[in-house]
């Protein structure tokens, strides 16, 4: 959405929420030291006869800068996540070029995944890395818990049999995703909203 990533570990399910920034009037993460995405997250999970329903919260945060191998500035993401006494965490290294927006695994990653190809348009699809693909699906309207938001691109992020879909807003970032994701009898649903941000 990473992001979104771009995109929760549960009863040793482990499922990695990223998400991402850019600059500028069109930016659809916002890069900026200090900047505050909080979700509320639901993830249900279904085995045979058994349906179960959690919810919980995850933030993503700006905290810093650094610089990574071969001397590439980039922000310092921490995302972080508690679902139903669950918490866990982890941190991405975000960059911006005019034409993409990357995601650094470490500060030692030299092969990123490519979140977004920039300027964002009807159709325009990319290679995120060695297994995933990004397709831009076309613009919508969304109400969340922290507002109304207009002309929204929606992306799918395809991953072998598994798609994550995300919203970003101008200016905002991401604002809704939802993912389903099945391992042998297992099925788990994901979902994100939007509760409150801080740009700076």
């Amino acid at each position: 959405m990473r992001n979104l990533v771009a995109f929760a570990l549960l009863t040793s399910i482990a499922i990695i929420l990223a998400s991402c920034g850019g600059e500028g009037e069109e930016s659809y993460y916002p890069l900026s030291v200090g900047n505050v995405w909080n979700y509320g997250v639901t993830m249900i999970a279904e085995i045979p006869g058994t349906t179960a329903t959690f919810t919980g919260d995850s933030q993503d945060r700006i905290v810093g800068t650094a610089e990574i191998t071969g001397g590439i500035s980039v922000y310092e993401l921490v995302t972080s996540i508690t679902i139903d006494g669950y918490s866990g965490s982890d941190t991405f290294y975000i960059h911006e070029t005019d034409t993409a927006v990357y995601i650094y695994e470490s500060l030692s990653d030299t092969v990123p995944d490519k979140y977004l190809e920039l300027p964002l348009d009807n159709s325009r699809s990319w290679t995120v890395n060695s297994s995933e693909t990004a397709v831009v699906l076309g613009t919508i309207d969304i109400s969340v818990p922290a507002g109304v938001y207009s002309d929204c691109w929606e992306i799918a992020y395809i991953d072998n049999d598994d798609t994550t879909f995300v919203c970003l807003a101008s200016g905002v970032g991401e604002v809704a995703g939802h993912a389903t994701y099945s391992e042998t009898d297992t099925t788990i649903t994901i979902a994100l909203e939007l509760e409150s941000a801080t740009i700076q």
